[in-house]
């Protein structure tokens, strides 16, 4: 491990391993994601890659080495990341658009499009021909989109937050930490003093329930378990990872081998 390198506990619950063709295909849904052209994606986008970004996803790497020592000794042949389209909630998209007649959504399928596409496709050819959904989705309806949550500013954060636990144990009653405090009714402040612990629903801040005195309050959700979000995600930002040396690597085939020298040298990775 380079010096300095933080250990990440939770790696390999991020972590996916499988067989493509001859090689393995090691991918991650890591903590401490950003966004990407969050102010309009380009016109001539089609099937974009994004450029490698080691300082991100470099310690990730390390620990599935710990996982699969032959990573260590292997090189990459390709390096593959691409955008992904997320909801706020984490809930695609699918029915019919507000305010637009005949017009049909099916967006926002956050990394499952291939597996939840077949049904998808069935709900909306039913629908379109029959007039109405041949089962109950109200929880896709894109209805259900407050106007605040179309707000640039927002889908950065909260979309970044649930991209961060989508692969997180969901607790029941679990509440988002990014973008609060939006909306507070006049009696806020003295229903706070009186040891509520808020939640919040279409903006609103509401209390979920009260702490006893002594008990914590901040950063806490689902009745007082500590909120993952706040005390790990910026633990994994790149802007938090002091790597030994300050350049990236040039290239995925870059990658050092284990023990030897940081990842952002360059050379002494065999090549598949």
């Amino acid at each position: 491990m380079p010096p300095g390198l933080p250990t990440i506990k939770s790696a390999p619950d991020f972590a996916y391993v499988k067989n493509e063709g001859a090689g393995l295909m090691v991918g991650f849904f890591e903590p401490g994601s950003y966004p990407w052209a969050s102010r309009g994606i380009p016109a001539d986008a089609e099937f974009t890659r994004l450029p490698e970004d080691w300082d991100h996803l470099g310690p990730f790497y390390e620990n599935m080495m710990k996982r699969l020592p032959v990573l260590a000794d292997t090189g990459i042949r390709l390096h593959f990341c691409g955008p992904e389209s997320f909801t706020p909630d984490g809930l695609y998209h699918l029915g019919e658009a507000p305010g637009l007649r005949n017009c049909f959504i099916a967006a926002g399928f956050n990394s499952v499009g291939f597996l939840s596409g077949p049904g998808a496709g069935s709900v909306l050819a039913d629908w379109i021909v029959d007039g109405r959904s041949p089962v109950d989705l109200p929880e896709t309806d894109p209805r259900r989109a407050a106007p605040h949550e179309t707000n640039r500013r927002f889908l950065e954060q909260r979309v970044t937050e649930t991209l961060d636990l989508a692969y997180q144990i969901h607790w029941p009653y679990q509440q988002r930490s990014s973008v609060r405090g939006l909306r507070r009714s006049p009696l806020h402040d003295r229903v706070s003093a009186a040891g509520a612990v808020f939640g919040e629903l279409l903006g609103w801040e509401r209390a979920n329930w009260y702490a006893p005195a002594g008990v914590k309050r901040e950063y806490e959700y689902s009745f007082g378990r500590p909120n993952w979000f706040e005390h790990s995600a910026a633990e994994h930002r790149p802007s938090a990872r002091p790597w030994a040396c300050s350049t990236p690597p040039r290239s995925a085939s870059s990658w050092c081998r284990a023990g030897t020298r940081p990842p952002c040298c360059s050379g002494s990775a065999r090549a598949t």
